[in-house]
């Protein structure tokens, strides 16, 4: 499979060769770093994570597996996968219809080897998804775990109970950190690539002109949408990752803030306020966080980390074009 990647990539590079040579020198820049980019992305998805983070893939598989979630949980994993699949070849066909009718031949010859990568990154991208809600689902069920039998118990809350949750969020920790560990550079080359993505087709609107293939082409309607479908439907799944991300931590906040809450009344219970203060304590020392590789943290505000980053590059992209 690999093979075949590094075969389509490098004819995609053969056949941009032309359109490098003759491009200005910050558009050629761009080129290149994005074709490097889906060429890691490829050799990550494939290599990196198919082989040697075999383990790794047990351990978490393993992991969720211990640890309870809600009921009819699997309905929703198969909406996501399914439903995005769907969506995602109705994007391809229009995108690949509407510049074959405009480039013909031309276009197949060099853009169509870039339909395997790509779909691997975005099947990577759900696949991390639904992991994701995976684990905000058993975040979820702890602090239903929770308030059930402080309710049901009249404010009683046993040992045993916090044993259960104590051990649940330390395997859901552990699954965070795998988590991390397998999709990091997933993520963080994933956000890379949508960037750069983005960044040529804002290039080719400034400079009011079509290099596909090397060729001037008049860009129409149809072609205009082509293009803002395709990046619109990637960035909405890295922001989907991102936002997800930011939701089971949410989650296990709203557990955390439950806890808080419940200190107050546990003095009538089988539990003296020592033992539940450092219940609390081990929940508040167990919060779930996610990385891109370690280079910077995965929550709401990154959204506007990366918006901020390609306007800035925009910006100077503007100010090439008028020189």
């Amino acid at each position: 499979m690999f093979l075949l990647h590094l075969i389509g990539l490098s004819t995609i590079l053969v056949s941009k060769k032309w359109q490098f040579s003759q491009s200005m020198f910050l558009s050629s820049v761009l080129r290149i770093v994005h074709e490097a980019i889906l060429f890691a992305c490829s050799f990550y998805t494939l290599i990196v994570v198919g082989l040697t983070k075999r383990r790794q893939w047990f351990l978490l598989v393993r992991h969720l597996g211990r640890v309870e979630c809600e009921i009819n949980h699997a309905k929703s994993l198969y909406m996501i996968f399914f439903v995005s699949n769907a969506i995602y070849l109705a994007v391809s066909v229009y995108t690949v219809s509407v510049w074959t009718r405009a480039l013909g031949v031309r276009f197949v010859n060099t853009y169509v080897f870039e339909l395997l990568p790509v779909y691997s990154q975005f099947f990577i991208t759900v696949s991390i998804c639904v992991i994701l809600k995976m684990i905000q689902s058993r975040y979820k069920h702890q602090k239903i775990l929770l308030i059930r039998h402080f309710t049901q118990a009249r404010k009683q809350l046993s040992y045993l109970i916090l044993l259960k949750i104590k051990r649940s969020l330390l395997v859901l920790k552990d699954a965070v950190d795998l988590f991390n560990d397998i999709f990091g550079w997933n993520i963080l080359l994933s956000i890379f690539f949508g960037a750069l993505r983005s960044l040529i087709y804002i290039e080719t609107t400034i400079r009011r002109e079509d290099n596909v293939g090397g060729h001037d082409v008049a860009e129409n309607y149809w072609q205009a949408a082509a293009r803002v479908s395709y990046a619109f439907f990637y960035w909405f799944g890295i922001f989907a990752v991102i936002l997800w991300c930011d939701a089971v931590r949410e989650e296990f906040e709203g557990l955390l803030s439950y806890c808080y809450q419940i200190q107050e009344c546990v003095s009538g219970s089988m539990l003296n306020e020592n033992e539940f203060y450092a219940f609390t304590n081990f929940v508040s020392q167990n919060m779930p966080q996610f990385t891109a590789a370690r280079y910077f943290g995965i929550d709401r505000s990154a959204i506007f980390s990366i918006l901020n980053s390609v306007t800035t590059f925009v910006l100077v992209m503007i100010q090439f074009s008028s020189i």
